[in-house]
């Protein structure tokens, strides 16, 4: 199994794909291939917001240059996640799920733009519930096949007030069971039944079922945490043991988390983005295969923006932190922090645990690198389309 991980912007906006481990590597389109599975996270694009300086760049000019994913999710009800202008670039009938914070899909609601019938808000989770998760049944590619399933968690606070940011999104991944041969996986071009569609995703998406039922031996599971703003441990505890332990899901394969710390007076809320020392607890316990920077831009929040405090962490300085930090803790594992430009795609494979950034160079020939961020940089790197 692997998971890509495509930055749209320099901000919040990802796309995940989640890809079986039948789908050969060199799968031209991996997220067509039967079993895969696509998150199209905060989506911006174009970027154009009041409270934004400088303007993040995008890798594309709207959000129809990409195929019609699995699930659109929505973490937060601020523009600069839940923004009308982008998502109302979408067709009123997609079949794609849109997912969200309860107050996020109301706003989107409020628009009137999407069926209300392919929206869903979550639920906060509750150690042990299986209600408590968003769950997808992903069909197997075989009739002789077993079922995955795709979950999607709300990790917030009991006591969180309504305008609390400091949430987080869990997400796991379980590939659907398969009798089919590689030799007839190797054949290079995306299925046939898939293939079809102007919209690969469409056609998975509307045969997708929700879970009802656990399955009885899990297999390996991959798992990712998104907090743009940070949350604390605790909140996270109860989703790693009832839900990531049961399912084989340890370690986190992506952690996408700020590493900015930005605080504002307390009568303005206090701290909004826990940065680098808040994903370092998170990093120490969960012990990711990567932290994918993420939500680090320079907002202007507020009138108060003056007496907004900004404590930047440089990606390099941060990664040698982290590791001399957990080496005092003797701990072996190195979790690598990487900044993806927009169009820049990083690939973690959950056997080998190897991170590979995957972009365009200047003369057009595509590279592929371990992602080790005393060597990685990405200046010279043109935008993946």
């Amino acid at each position: 199994m692997a998971l890509h991980i495509k930055a749209l912007n320099n901000d919040t906006s990802f796309l995940l794909t989640f890809i079986p481990s039948i789908c050969p590597a060199e799968q031209k389109f991996p997220e067509t291939f039967p079993g895969a599975f696509t998150i199209l996270i905060d989506p911006i694009v174009p970027l154009k917001i009041d409270d934004v300086d400088p303007k993040p760049s995008s890798c594309i000019s709207s959000l129809n240059d990409i195929a019609e994913p699995d699930a659109i999710l929505i973490s937060q009800t601020l523009p600069d996640h839940c923004h009308e202008e982008s998502l109302c670039q979408l067709s009123p009938h997609i079949q794609s799920m849109i997912v969200g914070e309860p107050n996020a899909i109301k706003k989107v609601k409020r628009w009137k733009h999407f069926d209300l019938g392919n929206m869903y808000a979550l639920r906060r989770y509750k150690n042990g519930r299986k209600d408590t998760l968003f769950r997808v049944e992903l069909p197997p590619p075989s009739p002789l096949g077993t079922s995955g399933e795709l979950t999607i968690a709300l990790l917030n606070s009991k006591v969180s007030s309504a305008g609390s940011v400091h949430n987080a999104i869990g997400i796991t991944y379980r590939e659907p069971g398969s009798v089919l041969s590689r030799s007839r996986a190797m054949t290079g071009a995306p299925p046939s039944s898939r293939a079809s569609s102007a919209k690969p995703m469409s056609s998975i998406s509307s045969d997708m079922t929700f879970a009802t039922t656990a399955a009885s031996n899990p297999e390996p599971t991959l798992s990712v945490l998104y907090s743009p703003y940070g949350v604390s441990f605790d909140v996270v505890q109860p989703w790693i043991l009832g839900h990531l332990v049961p399912e084989s899901a340890l370690p986190l394969v992506a952690m996408l988390h700020s590493t900015t710390v930005v605080d504002a007076p307390w009568y303005s809320g206090g701290n909004i983005s826990t940065g680098y020392p808040g994903g370092f607890e998170l990093a120490r316990r969960l012990m990711p295969t990567t932290w994918i920077a993420a939500n680090d831009r320079h907002n202007v929040l507020s009138a108060t923006a003056k007496k907004v405090v900004r404590k930047d962490f440089d990606v390099t300085d941060a990664q040698m932190q982290l590791w001399n930090e957990l080496a005092a803790k003797n701990v072996e594992r190195k979790p690598k922090i990487l900044r993806l430009n927009p169009g820049e795609t990083l690939r973690v494979d959950r056997l080998t645990a190897e991170a590979i950034v995957k972009a365009m160079t200047r003369n057009t020939k595509e590279e592929e690198k371990i992602a080790n961020p005393e060597e990685h940089t990405t200046t010279d790197h043109e935008e993946l389309q």
